[in-house]
């Protein structure tokens, strides 16, 4: 660009001039950088491919500084510690882009990962498993003004993200890896139970797992030195591999789902060994395998420990005896995996208000140890609970809910569950009550026993209250009349009590209405003492002093006990409205008596 500057001016009224002329650069710089990948999304192992395109934007042209000065770098921003990871591209970038010396302003230029001048894999990169799920690829462009002694230089850059498809690598987690019981005894059912979780991403299915014993020392458990453990001469078998079975119903585990792994083993042996569970699952067509870390040592002791005596040759070896037979006798089935239960009630019916009995019986008919067998008894609403106690373990009640844990059940070995229940006063008559309990062992299915108890007619009468008078005493001369009040216990003393007032209401009293009163007095006693006699004539004969009842005609006396609540009366049916009483014949009003004078005493 040019400039040119004219001055004018006066000296002494004289006009004077002048004017320069000065070239000097004016530059319009601009660029941009465009980083594309093909794929963007790419998996472990795979190649992508990068284009970089160069454009000038400005009015000026762009030089590519020399090497020395590192115009052109390439880099991820995940990893800044590994430069160049695209490639060495000042020189391909020198030979395709800057061949003429500089970059026409608005040329475009395009270097390419298959362009023939890449000759070291530039604009190139694999993937690796160490690789994180983004990277991100950048490349940096620094230009300059002129192509030497710039007055001006300009840099840019772009960057691409790449996604790494990670891949789909199942993961399971076995852990609580238990034993029980623990320690146990030659003869036990060892149970093993653990829990199996989906710690991946992926449904997994074909669960499966096994547990491997590793038997660490043949001793029995330390204190038992005062006996010895009577062995055969020969190896014993190797220990099993045992196959868990897992509580998952579909067959398949989701993320984060946790399912039960339970394992048996009948102890054969003495001393303390190791249980190492595997667990294995599949997503896809990948197979997922976990171990518990977690070694569990457990304990088995000899059932009965043998006093140590000399073995002369052609001795018997003593043996420990064990039961084989059930408390009833019943010879013990080595097949039995599942106790047996009953369940009765006394009395085997009942009314409502009444106090029952429910006995529960658990039996291991088996000639092996059942471990965790636990009884279960959800009472009906119509009954409330009492009390619940049981033989061996403990019981819990929980609402209706009965729940009895026993613990190890031996060979024969039987329990028993005794449940007090109330039938509630609101239960209906007549009724029927059906009640069930169940009893398990750990993994295996419920067997339970039913009992029914009727509620109405049939049942059994409440205990007897006593015998005695009723509460009131119906004293109506309306309508028993006099002889019905006078026969009844104390009937005499109303009668005169009436007399008497009958005597007082008079005006005056004077010795004539004394006379007078104590005469009605005493005609109405012998009328009443009569009557009394006529009323219980019928008794003469009776020498308990039991009350007797007077029956209508036709109607044939039945013993009866003492009842159990009031009978109810039922009104006789009758064609014929019964005839009213005969109506008094009303007394004549007594005479009137005057007084007659008091004589003077002195």
């Amino acid at each position: 660009a040019t400039v040119d500057v004219a001055a004018t001016g006066f000296v002494q009224g004289v006009s004077i001039s002048d004017d320069a002329t000065a070239d000097f650069p004016v530059y319009d710089l601009g660029f941009t950088v465009e980083l594309t990948a093909d794929p963007m999304a790419a998996d472990i192992g795979a190649t992508v491919n990068f284009t970089l395109t160069l454009t000038n934007t400005g009015t000026s042209p762009l030089f590519l500084p020399p090497a020395s000065q590192d115009p052109v770098t390439t880099g991820r921003l995940d990893n800044p510690t590994a430069p160049d990871v695209l490639g060495d591209l000042y020189a391909t970038l020198n030979t395709v882009c800057f061949s003429s010396g500089s970059l026409a302003p608005g040329a475009s230029c395009v270097l390419a990962y298959n362009d023939p001048a890449l000759t070291n894999d530039e604009l190139t990169y694999i993937i690796d498993q160490t690789d994180p799920a983004t990277i991100t690829f950048l490349v940096g462009i620094t230009l300059w003004s002129d192509q030497a002694n710039p007055a001006f230089e300009i840099a840019n850059q772009d960057t691409v993200e790449i996604t790494v498809n990670q891949p789909v690598v199942p993961a399971i987690n076995a852990f609580g890896l238990a034993a029980n019981p623990n320690p146990g005894a030659v003869g036990n059912q060892i149970v093993f139970t653990a829990s199996i979780q989906n710690s991946g991403t992926q449904v997994l299915t074909n669960l499966t797992a096994t547990l491997q014993l590793t038997q660490l020392s043949f001793t029995n458990a330390v204190g038992d030195n005062g006996g010895i453990v009577l062995t055969g001469g020969h190896n014993q078998t190797p220990l099993p591999t045992i196959t868990m079975v897992i509580n998952d119903a579909d067959g398949t585990l989701n993320p984060g789902e946790v399912a039960t792994a339970t394992g048996y083993w009948v102890a054969d042996r003495v001393g303390s060994f190791r249980a190492t569970l595997t667990a294995t699952g599949r997503a896809g067509t990948t197979q997922a395998t976990a171990t518990d870390t977690e070694l569990l040592e457990f304990r088995i002791n000899s059932s009965v420990i043998a006093t140590a005596t000399p073995i002369t040759p052609g001795a018997i070896t003593p043996t420990a005896t064990t039961a084989t037979t059930d408390p009833d006798g019943n010879p013990l089935d080595p097949n039995a995996l599942d106790p047996t239960i009953t369940k009765t009630v006394t009395p085997e019916s009942a009314l409502p208000g009444q106090d029952v009995t429910y006995t529960v019986t658990i039996t291991n008919g088996s000639t092996t140890a059942m471990a965790n067998v636990t009884v279960t008894d959800n009472m009906p609403l119509e009954l409330t609970i009492n009390n619940a106690t049981t033989s061996v373990g403990a019981s819990v009640v929980s609402g209706q809910l009965i729940t009895v844990t026993t613990g190890q059940l031996n060979p024969g070995q039987r329990i028993t569950v005794v449940i007090i229940a109330r039938v509630n006063d609101d239960v209906s008559i007549p009724s029927l009550i059906t009640n069930d309990a169940c009893a398990a062992v750990t993994g295996r299915t419920q067997v339970c026993a039913s009992v029914e108890l009727p509620i109405g007619a049939d049942a059994e009468a409440l205990p007897t209250t006593g015998q005695g008078e009723p509460e009131s005493v119906d004293l109506d001369i309306a309508t028993q009349g006099v002889a019905g009040v006078a026969s009844r216990p104390f009937g005499v003393a109303p009668l005169l009590m009436l007399g008497l007032l009958a005597l007082l209401s008079t005006g005056q009293i004077n010795r004539q209405r004394w006379l007078l009163g104590g005469l009605a007095v005493l005609i109405i006693a012998t009328i009443a003492g009569a009557l009394v006699l006529v009323g219980s004539g019928d008794e003469k004969d009776d020498t308990t002093g039991t009350p007797q009842v007077v029956l209508p005609p036709g109607v044939t006396p039945t013993a009866s006990p003492t009842l159990d609540r009031a009978p109810t009366l039922t009104p006789l049916a009758t064609e014929e409205s019964l005839e009213s009483p005969v109506a008094p014949t009303p007394l004549d009003a007594p005479p009137t008596l005057r007084p007659s004078p008091t004589p003077y005493i002195p």
